[in-house]
């Protein structure tokens, strides 16, 4: 359970620090999960928005600017992430994928699918359907 919490702490200070404003995304949906961690690592706001979905961007808590203090607690929070990105399946329409990746945080290992969308020709994050603490928690 305490788990559970942590991770779903952690993709909350995610989504609220991602702000405004859609990125280009990614060739793969790997390589787009490999952006998001190394922009969580490094409290990169714009690296991380680069891979999220437009419909995640515009949410009314997405359009606050985080404070440099925010910023600075993210990148502590994720300094000691480790994980390594496994399998990776696209659908059959090339449209949507889950990607597996086995993580370490705070103490905790755990592995965890990721989906991933298909917007604009680019491959986009969707923490609405899966990654840490949501659906996709395994």
């Amino acid at each position: 359970m305490k788990r559970i919490y942590a991770l779903a702490l952690a993709t909350s200070v995610v989504l609220y620090l991602v702000g405004c404003g859609a990125g280009g995304g990614a060739a793969t949906p790997s390589a787009a999960i490999q952006t998001m961690f190394d922009g969580m690592k490094n409290a990169d706001v714009a690296m991380m928005k680069s891979v999220m979905p437009k419909a995640m961007l515009e949410s009314e808590e997405a359009q606050k600017d985080p404070t440099e203090e925010e910023k600075t607690a993210m990148k502590e929070m994720f300094k000691n992430i480790t994980f390594e990105i496994g399998e990776e399946t696209i659908a059959e329409d090339g449209m949507t994928a889950e990607v597996k990746v086995k993580m370490s945080m705070m103490g905790m290992e755990n592995e965890v699918t990721y989906y991933c969308i298909k917007e604009d020709g680019a491959w986009k994050v969707d923490m609405s359907k899966g990654g840490m603490g949501g659906p996709g928690m395994q």
